[in-house]
């Protein structure tokens, strides 16, 4: 187990100060690099798209929606890794945060423990839990 969290550690750090860009840095694809240091492969790549828009990235968001069949992108991620109700955040566990100004309504981050860290426009960003955030469980 120490191989992955060391893994997810260094690229983590790897990143903390790269801006987000869309479709290179941006959530999903951190969430997906995150999965891949934890499980050694990715599980968001048919998400992707070939956006570097914010109105790019919505376009393919109801696109995949439409696709899929999946209500929102919680749903989408539901299929994948599983939903936890924890108190307390696992460690590298996937966050997502409800946002109405957003593409796709979700920001995607990852826990860290006591913090959370989402892409931003200067690096990383590291919050505080909200109670409303959603937790999946990186297995």
């Amino acid at each position: 187990m120490n191989q992955w969290i060391s893994k997810t550690d260094e690229y983590i750090f790897s990143v903390k100060h790269e801006p987000f860009q869309w479709g290179k840095h941006d959530c999903l694809r951190f969430a997906d690099n995150i999965v891949e240091c934890r499980t050694g492969k990715k599980i968001f790549e048919d998400w992707y798209g070939r956006h570097k828009t914010a109105f790019g990235c919505f376009y393919n968001y109801k696109k995949k929606l439409k696709q899929t069949g999946f209500k929102d992108l919680v749903d989408a991620i539901d299929s994948r890794l599983k939903r936890t109700n924890s108190t307390i955040a696992n460690r590298y566990s996937i966050i997502g945060r409800r946002s109405e100004g957003g593409a796709t309504g979700l920001y995607l981050g990852v826990s860290l423990g006591k913090w959370f860290a989402f892409v931003g426009y200067d690096g990383l960003e590291f919050v505080k839990p909200q109670s409303d955030d959603i937790e999946w469980l990186v297995s």
